[in-house]
């Protein structure tokens, strides 16, 4: 058993190609004093779109997880309805600002890519319980063991497609099936809520355009 092969990539920014005129034109760069900012909404106001600075962030469409937005490096001040919180964010890094259902926010800085031959997975453990743990079952491996509430892991892995389970402790918060891993792509696992009620689901890394 290979359990060395699952390790994570983070998301990097690469432009998309587009033709014109019968030339390859590309979409430029972000600024070099760029930062990349999500957040994940786990409060009541699901539909409210949050503003870091002057800039939007919209919420997203399938689960609560937005993509990330660029802003200009420095102190910005977070907004989501009536709650707001101090975000200090460097250039070149990406971030992931969490709200909870009590309204806190929580910042977490996301790891950056090493490897471009490989894909990454990011686990979040965003419940109340101090040993999130995301398993592939058909491998029998263990890619994430006792992450803490409100931390993050992550880990550059082979491309490939399998299915994950999440676990909060020994509670089972649900298998994801069919996650497809891709080489130079970041896919992001959560694992939500409190005893009794936990669930997963992931989402592809994506840079909003």
């Amino acid at each position: 058993m290979k359990a060395q092969i699952f390790i994570l990539t983070l998301l990097i920014f690469i432009p998309a190609m587009a033709m014109a005129d019968e030339k390859e034109l590309y979409k430029p760069l972000p600024p070099a004093d760029s930062a990349f900012v999500r957040f994940v909404n786990l409060t009541d106001t699901k539909a409210d779109a949050a503003k870091l600075g002057d800039v939007t962030i919209a919420p997203g469409e399938k689960a609560p997880v937005s993509d990330y937005v660029v802003v200009k490096k420095g102190k910005r001040t977070f907004h989501l309805g009536e709650k707001t919180s101090p975000v200090s964010v460097e250039a070149g890094q990406y971030y992931t600002v969490v709200v909870p259902a009590d309204g806190s926010v929580t910042v977490i800085q996301d790891a950056l890519i090493e490897n471009p031959a490989k894909a990454v997975i990011y686990f979040y453990n965003l419940s109340d319980s101090e040993e999130g743990t995301l398993v592939a079952p058909t491998h029998k491996t263990n890619i994430f063991e006792k992450v803490g509430s409100m931390k993050s892991e992550s880990r550059e892995i082979n491309a490939v497609t399998f299915n994950l389970q999440a676990k909060a402790g020994k509670d089972d918060a649900g298998t994801i099936e069919g996650v497809n891993l891709k080489r130079q792509e970041g896919t992001s696992v959560f694992l939500t809520g409190k005893k009794g009620s936990y669930k997963s689901f992931s989402v592809q890394n994506a840079v909003a355009e």
